[in-house]
């Protein structure tokens, strides 16, 4: 046995692992879009996706582990995580465990190469701009103005954020802006802060700079909050007062159960809210970028999300205005993303 178990090792060591990148567009845009999201959020999110796609017959490749586009995808995977360009890549033979055998990198291909130093090109100078048109600021602030809390308004607002998420910073600075206006009608306010827990909520799914959101808008919820509990102050109406209460907390409800920050930090922010903390003294150990959901805690959570925000209790039947004309609040999460088309 001992005898066998080593000619089987030493022959092992001396196997080579030929990578031959997949000729399929589709599937090879699909691999280098895992890729790009494992590099980012961890192995969890891996392990998420298999849990999640083990019927999808394109994310195959996840599970054949001698098929050649398993191969490619964990050489291609290795190569990135070890400093290799997307386009250029070391070529000569490595061993990528100790005493494994020998992975033979496919050589460089001009073609690919071209095409993906293009790409990579047009993604730089989005992100470098990262910021929104004239005309898409326009359309911004004219859902923010038209925004109730009924399921199509947010849902509608809430994919236009994703959209266009490489602009992520200044929308969340626009949106945090028209939630600092103390006149605003509180259908309207309660319904922007409806928009913030759902893009929140969506910044974990499969789309390109989505999970930014979550980082920008982490600078800009102590203000938020802040703005929040003026209004909350200034409510006249102990009923109305308690209803608007209700609905904010119910957020961090929601907040809590999808993990979509620390538990400490979510307390402080309620405690803002609540007027338990003083924001001047607060701020700045509240707002510094916790840098905690990037990696392995980012997507192990992300496996618990709830489909839909929780109802909000019940607040004796008394809407917050006029203007929602009684309309159950329920299902305010929009519209779900369908992971199907994004990659």
């Amino acid at each position: 046995q001992p005898k066998n178990q080593d000619d089987f090792e030493k022959t092992l060591s001396h196997a080579i692992v030929k990578v031959v990148i997949p000729t399929e567009r589709n599937l090879l845009c699909i691999i280098h879009r895992m890729i790009e999201f494992v590099v980012r959020e961890g192995p969890m999110f891996e392990a998420m996706i298999m849990n999640r796609e083990i019927s999808n017959p394109m994310f195959r490749f996840l599970f054949e582990n001698q098929s050649p586009a398993h191969v490619y995808y964990r050489w291609k995977l290795y190569s990135i995580l070890q400093g290799d360009s997307p386009t250029r890549w070391r070529t000569v033979d490595f061993r990528m465990f100790k005493n494994g055998s020998f992975w033979r990198p496919p050589p460089l291909n001009p073609y690919l190469q071209e095409i993906s130093e293009e790409t990579e090109a047009r993604v730089e100078e989005n992100v470098k701009k990262g910021q929104l048109k004239e005309d898409q600021r326009d359309k911004l602030e004219e859902l923010l103005r038209g925004l109730t809390p009924r399921k199509n308004d947010v849902g509608d607002a809430m994919v236009f954020c994703l959209n266009h998420a490489e602009a992520a910073e200044e929308i969340v600075e626009c949106i945090a802006e028209s939630l600092s206006i103390l006149k605003t009608p509180l259908p309207k306010k309660i319904a922007r802060l409806y928009l913030v827990s759902d893009v929140l909520y969506n910044s974990s799914a499969k789309v390109a700079n989505a999970s930014y959101y979550r980082k920008y808008f982490e600078c800009k919820l102590c203000q938020i909050f802040a703005n929040l509990n003026a209004t909350y102050k200034s409510i006249q109406g102990h009923l109305q007062s308690e209803n608007f209460k209700q609905r904010v907390m119910g957020c961090f409800r929601a907040w809590e159960d999808w993990t979509v920050y620390p538990d400490p930090f979510l307390i402080k922010l309620q405690n803002i809210f609540l007027g338990l903390v003083d924001l001047e003294e607060e701020s700045k150990e509240l707002c510094k970028p916790q840098n905690i959901y990037l990696g392995l805690v980012e997507v192990e959570e992300i496996k618990e999300v709830p489909k839909r925000q929780p109802e909000p209790e019940d607040l004796d039947g008394t809407p917050v205005e006029d203007e929602i004309d009684g309309a159950p609040l329920e299902d305010v999460d929009g519209v779900p993303i369908d992971l199907s088309v994004v990659i």
